[in-house]
This record gives C-alpha cells, sequence and structure tokens, in this order.
C-alpha cells in the first residue's frame, strides 16, 4: 500500500514504521512517487538500519534510484524537502501535471 503526503507523515515515516519490531528489524519501505485522482504520492523511499536510522534515503516527488547493500545495512542518501512549503509547492506541481497528462490521454 502507498502512503499519500502528509506533512505529518513525511517528518515521522521511519519513526512510526521502525519504532514497534521488537527485537529491532532493518527495513526497506518503498513508496511511488506521482498523482493519482485525489492523492498525491511522495516517493520519499528510504531504509533504515535495527536502530531506526534511515541509513538510505531516495528523492521527494521524483523518480529515483537508490542503492542500498543489505549485507552492511548502508546505501545513498538524497536530498528531500526540507521544508513544509516546499512539499505543499511541490505536491501541487506535481498532481496539477499529473491530472492534466491523465485528462489529455484519456480525451484522445
Amino acid at each position: 500500500m502507498a502512503r499519500p503526503i502528509t506533512w505529518a507523515s513525511a517528518l515521522c515515516a521511519g519513526s512510526v514504521l521502525c519504532g514497534g519490531a521488537s527485537p529491532p528489524l532493518p527495513l526497506v519501505y518503498v513508496n511511488m512517487t506521482g498523482g493519482n485522482d485525489q492523492l498525491v504520492f511522495d516517493g520519499s523511499s528510504f531504509c533504515v538500519d535495527g536502530e531506526g536510522e534511515i541509513v538510505a534515503a531516495a528523492k521527494s516527488f521524483d523518480e529515483d534510484i537508490v542503492l542500498f547493500d543489505t549485507a552492511t545495512l548502508r546505501g545513498d542518501r538524497h536530498d528531500n524537502l526540507g521544508e513544509e512549503i516546499e512539499a505543499v509547492y511541490e505536491a501541487l506541481v506535481m498532481g496539477t501535471r499529473d491530472y492534466l497528462r491523465n485528462a489529455a490521454s484519456s480525451a484522445c
């Protein structure tokens, strides 16, 4: 199940998803990106180690490839949006762009 964007989910996705395992387990969280009907998915996939530290992360609001080594639990960390206003802007741009693309393709 993909997670649509909310500011709260962007801030705490790693800690919420990894806090309940006992003993702590590594986790790979993969999320889609793009607008779909009334939802916008921000991407922001990530990997965490057994302590809940984010050890690999994909870009937000863009397709991205992240290399992650399951043996060493290390991987690429790409920049994500830090400010709420940036995330809102990117969500609006992506949602509008994908809506117009879908509307244009269904009109043909």
